[in-house]
């Protein structure tokens, strides 16, 4: 019989208290900006600069959330 590697789960944003019940972050997923406007913003920049396209997409991901507090919705 093969035994295959346990499955990875995704990360999520839930943690668990101490008393056991779930409950989300301080940082919600509204206060993050979403992969298309990350992506849209890191293009521009590419466009704009050149670069690598790690360096556009970590720089297009701290602009947009500077411009968006936490907590905020989109």
């Amino acid at each position: 019989m093969v035994k295959h590697p346990p499955k990875k789960t995704p990360p999520t944003n839930r943690v668990r208290s101490a008393s056991g019940e779930d409950f989300e972050e301080k940082y919600s997923q509204e206060a993050k900006p979403s992969f298309e406007e990350i992506q849209k913003l890191a293009y521009h920049i590419h466009l704009e600069k050149g670069g690598s396209e790690l360096e556009n997409w970590i720089e297009a991901e701290k602009t947009l959330k500077e411009q968006r507090p936490a907590g905020s919705s989109r």
